[in-house]
């Protein structure tokens, strides 16, 4: 009954239905009960645009800080390698109008392609990852988090490889935790022996000890000012979120608590794996498709989201990437009929519903303050405790097959490596 809707002309049509309605939602204020709504479109995106502007008027961020925070109207934020982006003036209308409807539309497009619309559930997955709060907001101000899920995807795709290695490069010494593409080498080519790969890792670690060794200074104070965007209790996405909560509530050691969410986080992890090794053992549920389009994506976008979610506090668009998982998870479950698969996709499905309420509240639920000291209210604090419960489950499945996945790739790399010798 679906499958007409896999056809490429189709879910071409599709994604630019999808678009538009997603242009229409976030140009509209209404769109402003459910996420943070500003008139001034793409702000997220205008800054980096401003920072290669100043730089390009020849101010230097790291010998003159405050002549370039006074160009820009916002400190630097960025690795330094981002300052050598080309930036042309007379594409200044390109960069703030053309661009972020570009990256808009060609995200929508491939998560529109690497999805399956097998069923109804698969097609209300589709649906509800693309109008979704968190996406709304992430579309809305066209933060760098977009551009990154769209090259995720298209490094996925492309078989240029030294063009790969590039973006992986770039984006890890713009952002850091972009590093996790790296990983994306170990599955570009199932032709590829050992010994080429180890070679590549080499010289690209050689690379990056070079450009490190030149830059190392900047380098250390961009580390050292890491958090200065970090999320608080609004729109969070983060293993901190129990930590926050509690802290706040019964006014606790912060490390303390954080301590105690990371330990209980892992021992689930380790003793979820366990029992799904057990049931994916019987199956041998992956063979050998380690380099199929969906394991590909699944170990890059679980491994950034894993390593997103467990050391930063995020704001709730970096679920995005979340999406490049779902593919090889509903690919899983048609296919292998286990519990595992199924709370997965149960719980996919309730995280994004339940994303509206908790966006909801976010915006609508107002902060008091008693004695300067900021107060939520009991129902914001409740919702709060269900997204993050809903994070903390998902992401240990999602932790736990990770683990899982890269175990069996490593023994089938162990075989190759002992045929070797």
């Amino acid at each position: 009954m679906f499958n007409y809707l896999n056809d490429n002309i189709i879910k071409t049509t599709l994604s630019i239905i999808f678009f538009i309605l997603i242009v229409l939602i976030i140009n509209n204020e209404i769109v402003g009960k459910i996420i943070w709504w500003f008139p001034d479109l793409f702000g997220d995106l205008k800054t980096p645009i401003k920072w290669l502007e100043c730089h390009n008027n020849g101010l230097n961020y790291y010998n003159d800080k405050a002549a370039f925070t006074e160009c820009s109207k916002r400190e630097f934020n960025y690795g330094k390698i981002f300052l050598e982006t080309p930036y042309l003036k007379s594409f200044e209308l390109f960069y703030i109008e053309i661009l972020p409807y570009l990256l808009i539309f060609f995200s929508i497009f491939f998560i529109v392609k690497i999805i399956p619309i097998n069923n109804f559930i698969s097609l209300s997955i589709l649906t509800l990852a693309i109008f979704n709060p968190s996406t709304f907001l992430l579309f809305s101000g066209a933060n760098i988090d977009l551009l990154i899920f769209l090259l995720l995807i298209l490094t996925t795709f492309n078989r240029i490889y030294f063009i790969n290695w590039f973006i992986y490069f770039y984006l890890t010494f713009v952002k850091v935790y972009p590093v996790v593409l790296f990983l994306g080498i170990f599955f570009e080519n199932k032709n590829r022996n050992i010994v080429k790969i180890l070679i590549i890792y080499f010289l690209l670690f050689l690379i990056s000890l070079i450009y490190l060794y030149f830059n190392f200074s900047e380098y250390v104070y961009f580390l050292n000012n890491l958090s200065g965007a970090k999320a608080g209790y609004h729109f969070l996405f983060s293993l901190n979120t129990f930590a926050k909560i509690f802290k706040y509530l019964l006014n606790l050691n912060y490390i303390f608590l954080l301590l105690i969410t990371y330990l209980i986080f892992f021992y689930l992890v380790i003793y979820v794996y366990k029992r799904m090794s057990l049931e994916l053992n019987k199956i041998k549920f992956v063979n050998n498709n380690f380099y199929n389009l969906e394991f590909k994506l699944f170990i890059t976008s679980s491994f950034l989201s894993i390593l997103c979610y467990v050391f930063f506090s995020n704001f709730f668009h970096r679920e995005i990437f979340l999406i490049g998982m779902i593919p090889f998870i509903l690919k899983l479950n048609e296919t292998f009929k286990i519990y595992q698969f199924r709370y997965f996709i149960s719980l996919i499905l309730i995280k994004l519903i339940f994303s509206y309420f908790y966006s909801y509240v976010n915006v609508n639920d107002g902060i008091q303050y008693v004695n300067n000291q900021r107060i939520f209210s009991n129902l914001f604090i409740i919702v709060m405790l269900m997204k993050g419960l809903i994070d903390y489950l998902l992401m240990i499945l999602v932790s736990a097959l990770s683990l899982y996945c890269t175990k069996i790739f490593f023994e089938n790399f162990k075989y190759k490596i002992l045929k070797l010798i």
